[in-house]
């Protein structure tokens, strides 16, 4: 395969790191368009990032790229400061090239403004300042936001009238001018953008696509290796960067770019809603640390099934890669350490979105229910939460409760928690739920002790 040069390196470095101007990363796309060894490297490089963030136990197996630092895992660089100092300093470079882009265009600066926020958020400005004391009413022309937890959200208003709010564990990057540019780098994006200016769309760029948006509503689901993009009013120009194929998508479709590039980008409708969510941890999980008990579990029931006579010990061993097979999707949650800023205790949380396990929008029914299993070591508090959107795609508000879970043995704790139970976390948001679209879950705890593991969430209606 041919070498990249060292301009390429360089870029791809960037790009991983988040340090990449707008300019650089125009010049990359085009760059991407006519090299298919610049494309194939991009896509290795991306999916070698996304297995080091979410590989787990499992680093260990990965070859390290000759040209990124990484003899650590991000969980542990995240947490220790000298790595925030340093990419607090990278998006202080890549902001202050932004600037000197958007300057030598002449586009006039347009501050946004936070309109509303809660939980844990921070701002690195342009002079790589970190703040995470923000109100209502700050303007700002730039800078890179962080919400850093499951009950976060932001909402960021624009002078022409658009919106956009961020929420969960998500990081954005935002340059305003008259012609808005967002990166989100990785979570959940929810925008309401009034008709643009000729010539000026507002564009989104999240890991592995472009989005241009004249004037739209839509939702973005973004991770290091696949965006999802969900149109509820207008249409957004999608491109994908590994090939830079594009599709246009219009209301009520969605569109998943991922960084393997060999399938077709496909715009398809959206699936009929549903009224009921059971589980998929393995799909659904966006924070925690997942594991398969399936062989455990299938040599347990063998060892039973002939201690009793029921079949005999050849029976058992025919028997043991069909019940491994069959119990392979049995496993469990583990909830993985999330702190809310430098020098903040952290929390033990689970995440789970119920669009990346399906694509048909789950609405909340009247009276419903969560159901959850799982198990703790010992007796603790803990929090349960979820995210709502409203049926045409906006943006709708958060909600939690907590309980005091009992330490129940290897039977674990199995419990009913009825919707209103659960508390809107802003004055703005509606008290009642019902037919609004449950978009994720999350439950967390302090006590780091209490080992909380969830092993099943279902949401249903109360038989009458």
């Amino acid at each position: 395969m041919k070498e990249l040069s060292s301009q390429e390196r360089e870029w791809i470095e960037s790009y991983l790191n988040g340090t990449l101007s707008p300019e650089a990363f125009e010049a990359l796309q085009e760059r991407m368009m006519q090299s298919p060894p610049l494309r194939k490297a991009m896509r290795r490089y991306l999916s070698l990032d996304y297995h080091l963030q979410d590989g787990g136990s499992e680093l260990e197996k990965v070859t390290p790229s000759p040209i990124i630092d990484f003899s650590q895992p991000p969980s542990s660089r995240n947490n220790k400061p000298w790595y925030r100092t340093i990419w607090a300093a990278a998006a202080a470079i890549a902001l202050l090239a932004a600037g000197v882009t958007f300057s030598l265009r002449n586009w006039k600066a347009e501050p946004a403004t936070i309109s509303a926020i809660h939980g844990p958020v921070q701002w690195t400005n342009s002079a790589g300042q970190m703040l995470d004391q923000l109100q209502p009413g700050t303007s700002f022309d730039g800078g890179l936001l962080e919400s850093l937890l499951p009950e976060s959200w932001i909402e960021l208003a624009f002078q022409d009238g658009s919106h956009v709010t961020m929420s969960g564990n998500s990081t954005l990057m935002v340059s305003a001018g008259e012609r808005k540019q967002l990166h989100l780098r990785h979570g959940n994006l929810s925008a309401e953008v009034t008709p643009q200016s000729d010539g000026f769309p507002m564009v989104v760029n999240t890991p592995t696509a472009e989005l241009k948006v004249l004037g739209t509503q839509f939702d973005i689901d973004a991770r290091q290796n696949v965006t999802k993009l969900i149109v509820n009013e207008g249409r957004v120009q999608m491109k994908r960067l590994v090939d830079g194929s594009s599709a246009e998508v219009n209301e009520g479709h969605q569109v998943v770019a991922a960084v393997d590039g060999t399938h077709k980008l496909e715009v398809l409708p959206r699936g009929k809603a549903k009224r009921v969510w059971r589980s998929d941890l393995a799909k659904e999980v966006t924070y925690g640390k997942w594991s398969t008990d399936g062989w455990k579990l299938a040599i347990k029931e063998l060892k039973k099934m002939v201690a009793s006579g029921e079949i005999s010990q050849v029976e058992g061993i025919a028997k043991f890669e069909d019940m491994v097979r069959l119990a392979k999707g049995k496993g469990r949650l583990k909830a993985d350490s999330k702190s809310s800023g430098p020098g903040k205790r952290a929390q033990a949380i689970v995440v789970l979105s119920l669009s990346r396990g399906s694509d048909s929008p789950v609405i909340v029914p009247e009276n419903a229910k969560f159901r959850i299993r799982g198990n703790l070591e010992t007796s603790t508090t803990v929090e349960f939460g979820f995210t709502i959107y409203r049926p045409s795609g906006q943006f709708a508000g958060k909600y939690s409760t907590e309980r005091i879970l009992s330490y129940s043995g290897e039977d674990g704790f199995d419990i009913d928690i009825a919707l209103d139970s659960f508390q809107p976390n802003h004055q703005k948001f509606e008290h009642s739920v019902a037919d609004m679209v449950i978009r994720d879950w999350w439950c967390a705890t302090e006590d780091h002790e209490a080992q909380l593991e969830i092993t099943f969430v279902e949401l249903l209606t109360p038989s009458p």
